[in-house]
């Protein structure tokens, strides 16, 4: 039942993530029908059954990717895939290589199942990027569902690490100095020394760069400025607004006025006819007026003289268009 409302909730959230944990899932419920059928068959109801009464849009996911199974296409070419193994971290890497070994000598159908979960995770992403089969939403969310089941099994790895204890008899024939315990302490606790020394490394690399990296930021302390600037100065009749799509987003925000169109995850047909526009100097005011558009932004030079400026970067076009 829990897991049940988890999915729903998740559909609902956010659809690709509830298919990209039904992936998870599917080695798990297999392994379990041998041990334990009732609970394999509670477990793919609690999975299945949100995407059967679930929300539209959930259809229309699955409906894309069975599609995409079924016919290669490229990848879309705008957004800058990452260099997995580098990005992640080398060492985390490792420590997830010894987290399988590690799960492997539990055994079980739970940590296997991890494992397995992790392996067609990997396989779903070999298949879109090698061979152009399956959609793209689910391949760049897959890369974060991937790393984040490479994180849970490396933890496994750093507790295999954190076990590893000198043998009682070799601490004994070593002549360690005759000073309280903490010598005999150390060597009978190297694994959690080791443990630690690894965790500290890691955090030492990962922290700076994850501090230095640009997260959202797709609007500038200028770009924050004339949006204010529109807010408070610019008729309420000025309504709609064309300006790049990847910065759309923050324009509503801050504004609270329409835009002609933004982007969501990756450039569409219209996203790319509105930087044609913007890039080409705004000549077409038929464009403007068919859309309804009455503010445009771009650093661009403009070259329509129906189009007024009235701060850098903002014009405005001669009539208001009254929603």
């Amino acid at each position: 039942m829990i897991l049940y409302v988890f999915m729903m909730l998740l559909l609902a959230i956010h659809a690709p993530t509830g298919v990209g944990l039904l992936i998870v899932l599917v080695p798990y419920i297999l392994l379990s029908f041998k041990g334990d059928y009732k609970h394999a068959l509670g477990v793919l109801f609690a999975s299945v059954l949100p995407f059967v009464f679930g929300f539209p849009w959930v259809g229309t996911i699955l409906r894309v990717e069975t599609e995409g199974l079924l016919s290669a296409s490229e990848i879309t070419k705008n957004v800058a895939l990452p260099h997995i193994m580098g990005e992640y971290g080398y060492l985390p890497a490792a420590f997830c290589a010894i987290g399988i070994i590690a799960l492997v000598i539990r055994g079980g159908r739970q940590h296997y199942g991890l494992i397995l979960g992790l392996l067609l995770l990997l396989l779903m992403l070999v298949v879109r990027y090698s061979f152009h089969y399956g959609d793209d939403i689910m391949y760049f969310r897959g890369l974060h569902y991937m790393m984040l089941m490479m994180s849970i099994i490396a933890g496994a790895g750093l507790m295999l690490v954190r076990k590893i204890k000198v043998p009682d008899r070799l601490v004994e024939r070593l002549k360690l100095p005759k000073l309280p315990g903490l010598p005999v302490m150390l060597i009978r606790n190297i694994g959690v020394i080791i443990c630690l020394v690894l965790i500290g490394v890691t955090l030492n690399n990962a922290i700076p760069e994850r501090q230095h990296t640009g997260y959202y930021y797709m609007i500038n302390q200028d770009d924050y400025q004339s949006f204010v600037w529109i807010n408070e100065n610019v008729s309420s009749n000025y309504s709609r607004a064309v300006l790049d799509p990847w910065k759309a987003t923050a324009f509503t925000a801050i504004t609270g006025r329409y835009i002609h169109t933004r982007i969501g995850e990756a450039p569409t047909v219209r996203d790319v006819e509105a930087i044609g526009f913007l890039n080409s100097g705004c000549k077409d005011t038929n464009f403007l007026i068919n859309n309804d558009i009455s503010i445009v932004y771009t650093p661009v030079q403009v070259d329509n003289p129906d189009l007024v400026e009235v701060r850098r970067y903002i014009y405005l076009l001669e009539e208001p268009r009254v929603p």
